[in-house]
């Protein structure tokens, strides 16, 4: 039974798809497949584990592997048709996070611009909330994945039905995605380092246009951020 991440972009997604794939069951496809965007094929998924392309290498399901996990931040907008797709034999997992971090989130390659706009944001978490109704859908926050990692994990590992496996706390030295754009780099252990940056000085006009729009205080409010 496959494993499909989504939420909004420096939501934790790649964290999130990092952990899974230190999972001794699951094997993490290393890149988005972008397999349910309007203009694409639910098949990329499958092609991006079993077939060569252009760009990148076969990546076979390894020996032990028993499941496989994809995140594109997309996936949040299509549960119903990921559920159809699986047949219902699918899990999907989105991850939330506060808001106000996510729209002070610098570019790791354009240090000096925003990475998402705070309509994508709004977009992204009104799918995610809807998506919550359905019994085959997680909603975890990054926060309580990055500041008590362990009790979110198991949480997930129950979602999963899967056995709780200690070595997913160090999951950048078990994970096959050891390297991600989001990261600017190579994964690094779980840390609450990148937690509450939005009230920094620099970022006071972001956060201003953030506090003064009533959908996001909203949103904030029923995430449990305000």
């Amino acid at each position: 039974m496959p494993v499909i991440v989504g939420g909004p972009p420096r939501s934790g997604t790649t964290l999130l798809v990092s952990i899974l794939g230190s999972h001794p069951h699951i094997h993490a496809i290393d890149h988005e497949t972008t397999a349910f965007h309007p203009s694409h094929r639910p098949e990329k998924l499958f092609s991006a584990l079993f077939f060569e392309n252009e760009s990148r290498r076969r990546q076979r399901i390894p020996v032990g592997k028993t499941r496989f996990a994809e995140k594109t931040p997309g996936n949040v907008h299509h549960a119903s048709e990921i559920d159809r797709f699986f047949r219902g034999r699918v899990k999907m997992v989105n991850i939330f996070r506060d808001g106000r971090d996510v729209i002070t989130s610098r570019h790791p390659q354009r240090p000096g611009e925003y990475w998402v706009p705070l309509s994508r944001w709004i977009r992204d978490v009104e799918s995610g909330l809807r998506a919550r109704a359905m019994t085959n859908v997680l909603s975890v926050r990054f926060e309580d994945l990055v500041t008590g990692p362990e009790e979110a994990i198991r949480r997930l590992c129950d979602f999963l039905e899967e056995p709780y496996d200690a070595r997913m706390l160090e999951f950048h030295k078990h994970t096959n995605v050891r390297e991600h754009l989001a990261w600017g780099g190579n994964a690094r252990a779980i840390d609450a380092g990148s937690l509450r940056k939005w009230e920094q000085p620099e970022h006071a006009s972001r956060l201003e246009e953030f506090m003064s729009n009533p959908k996001a205080t909203e949103l904030s409010r029923e995430l449990g951020y305000l």
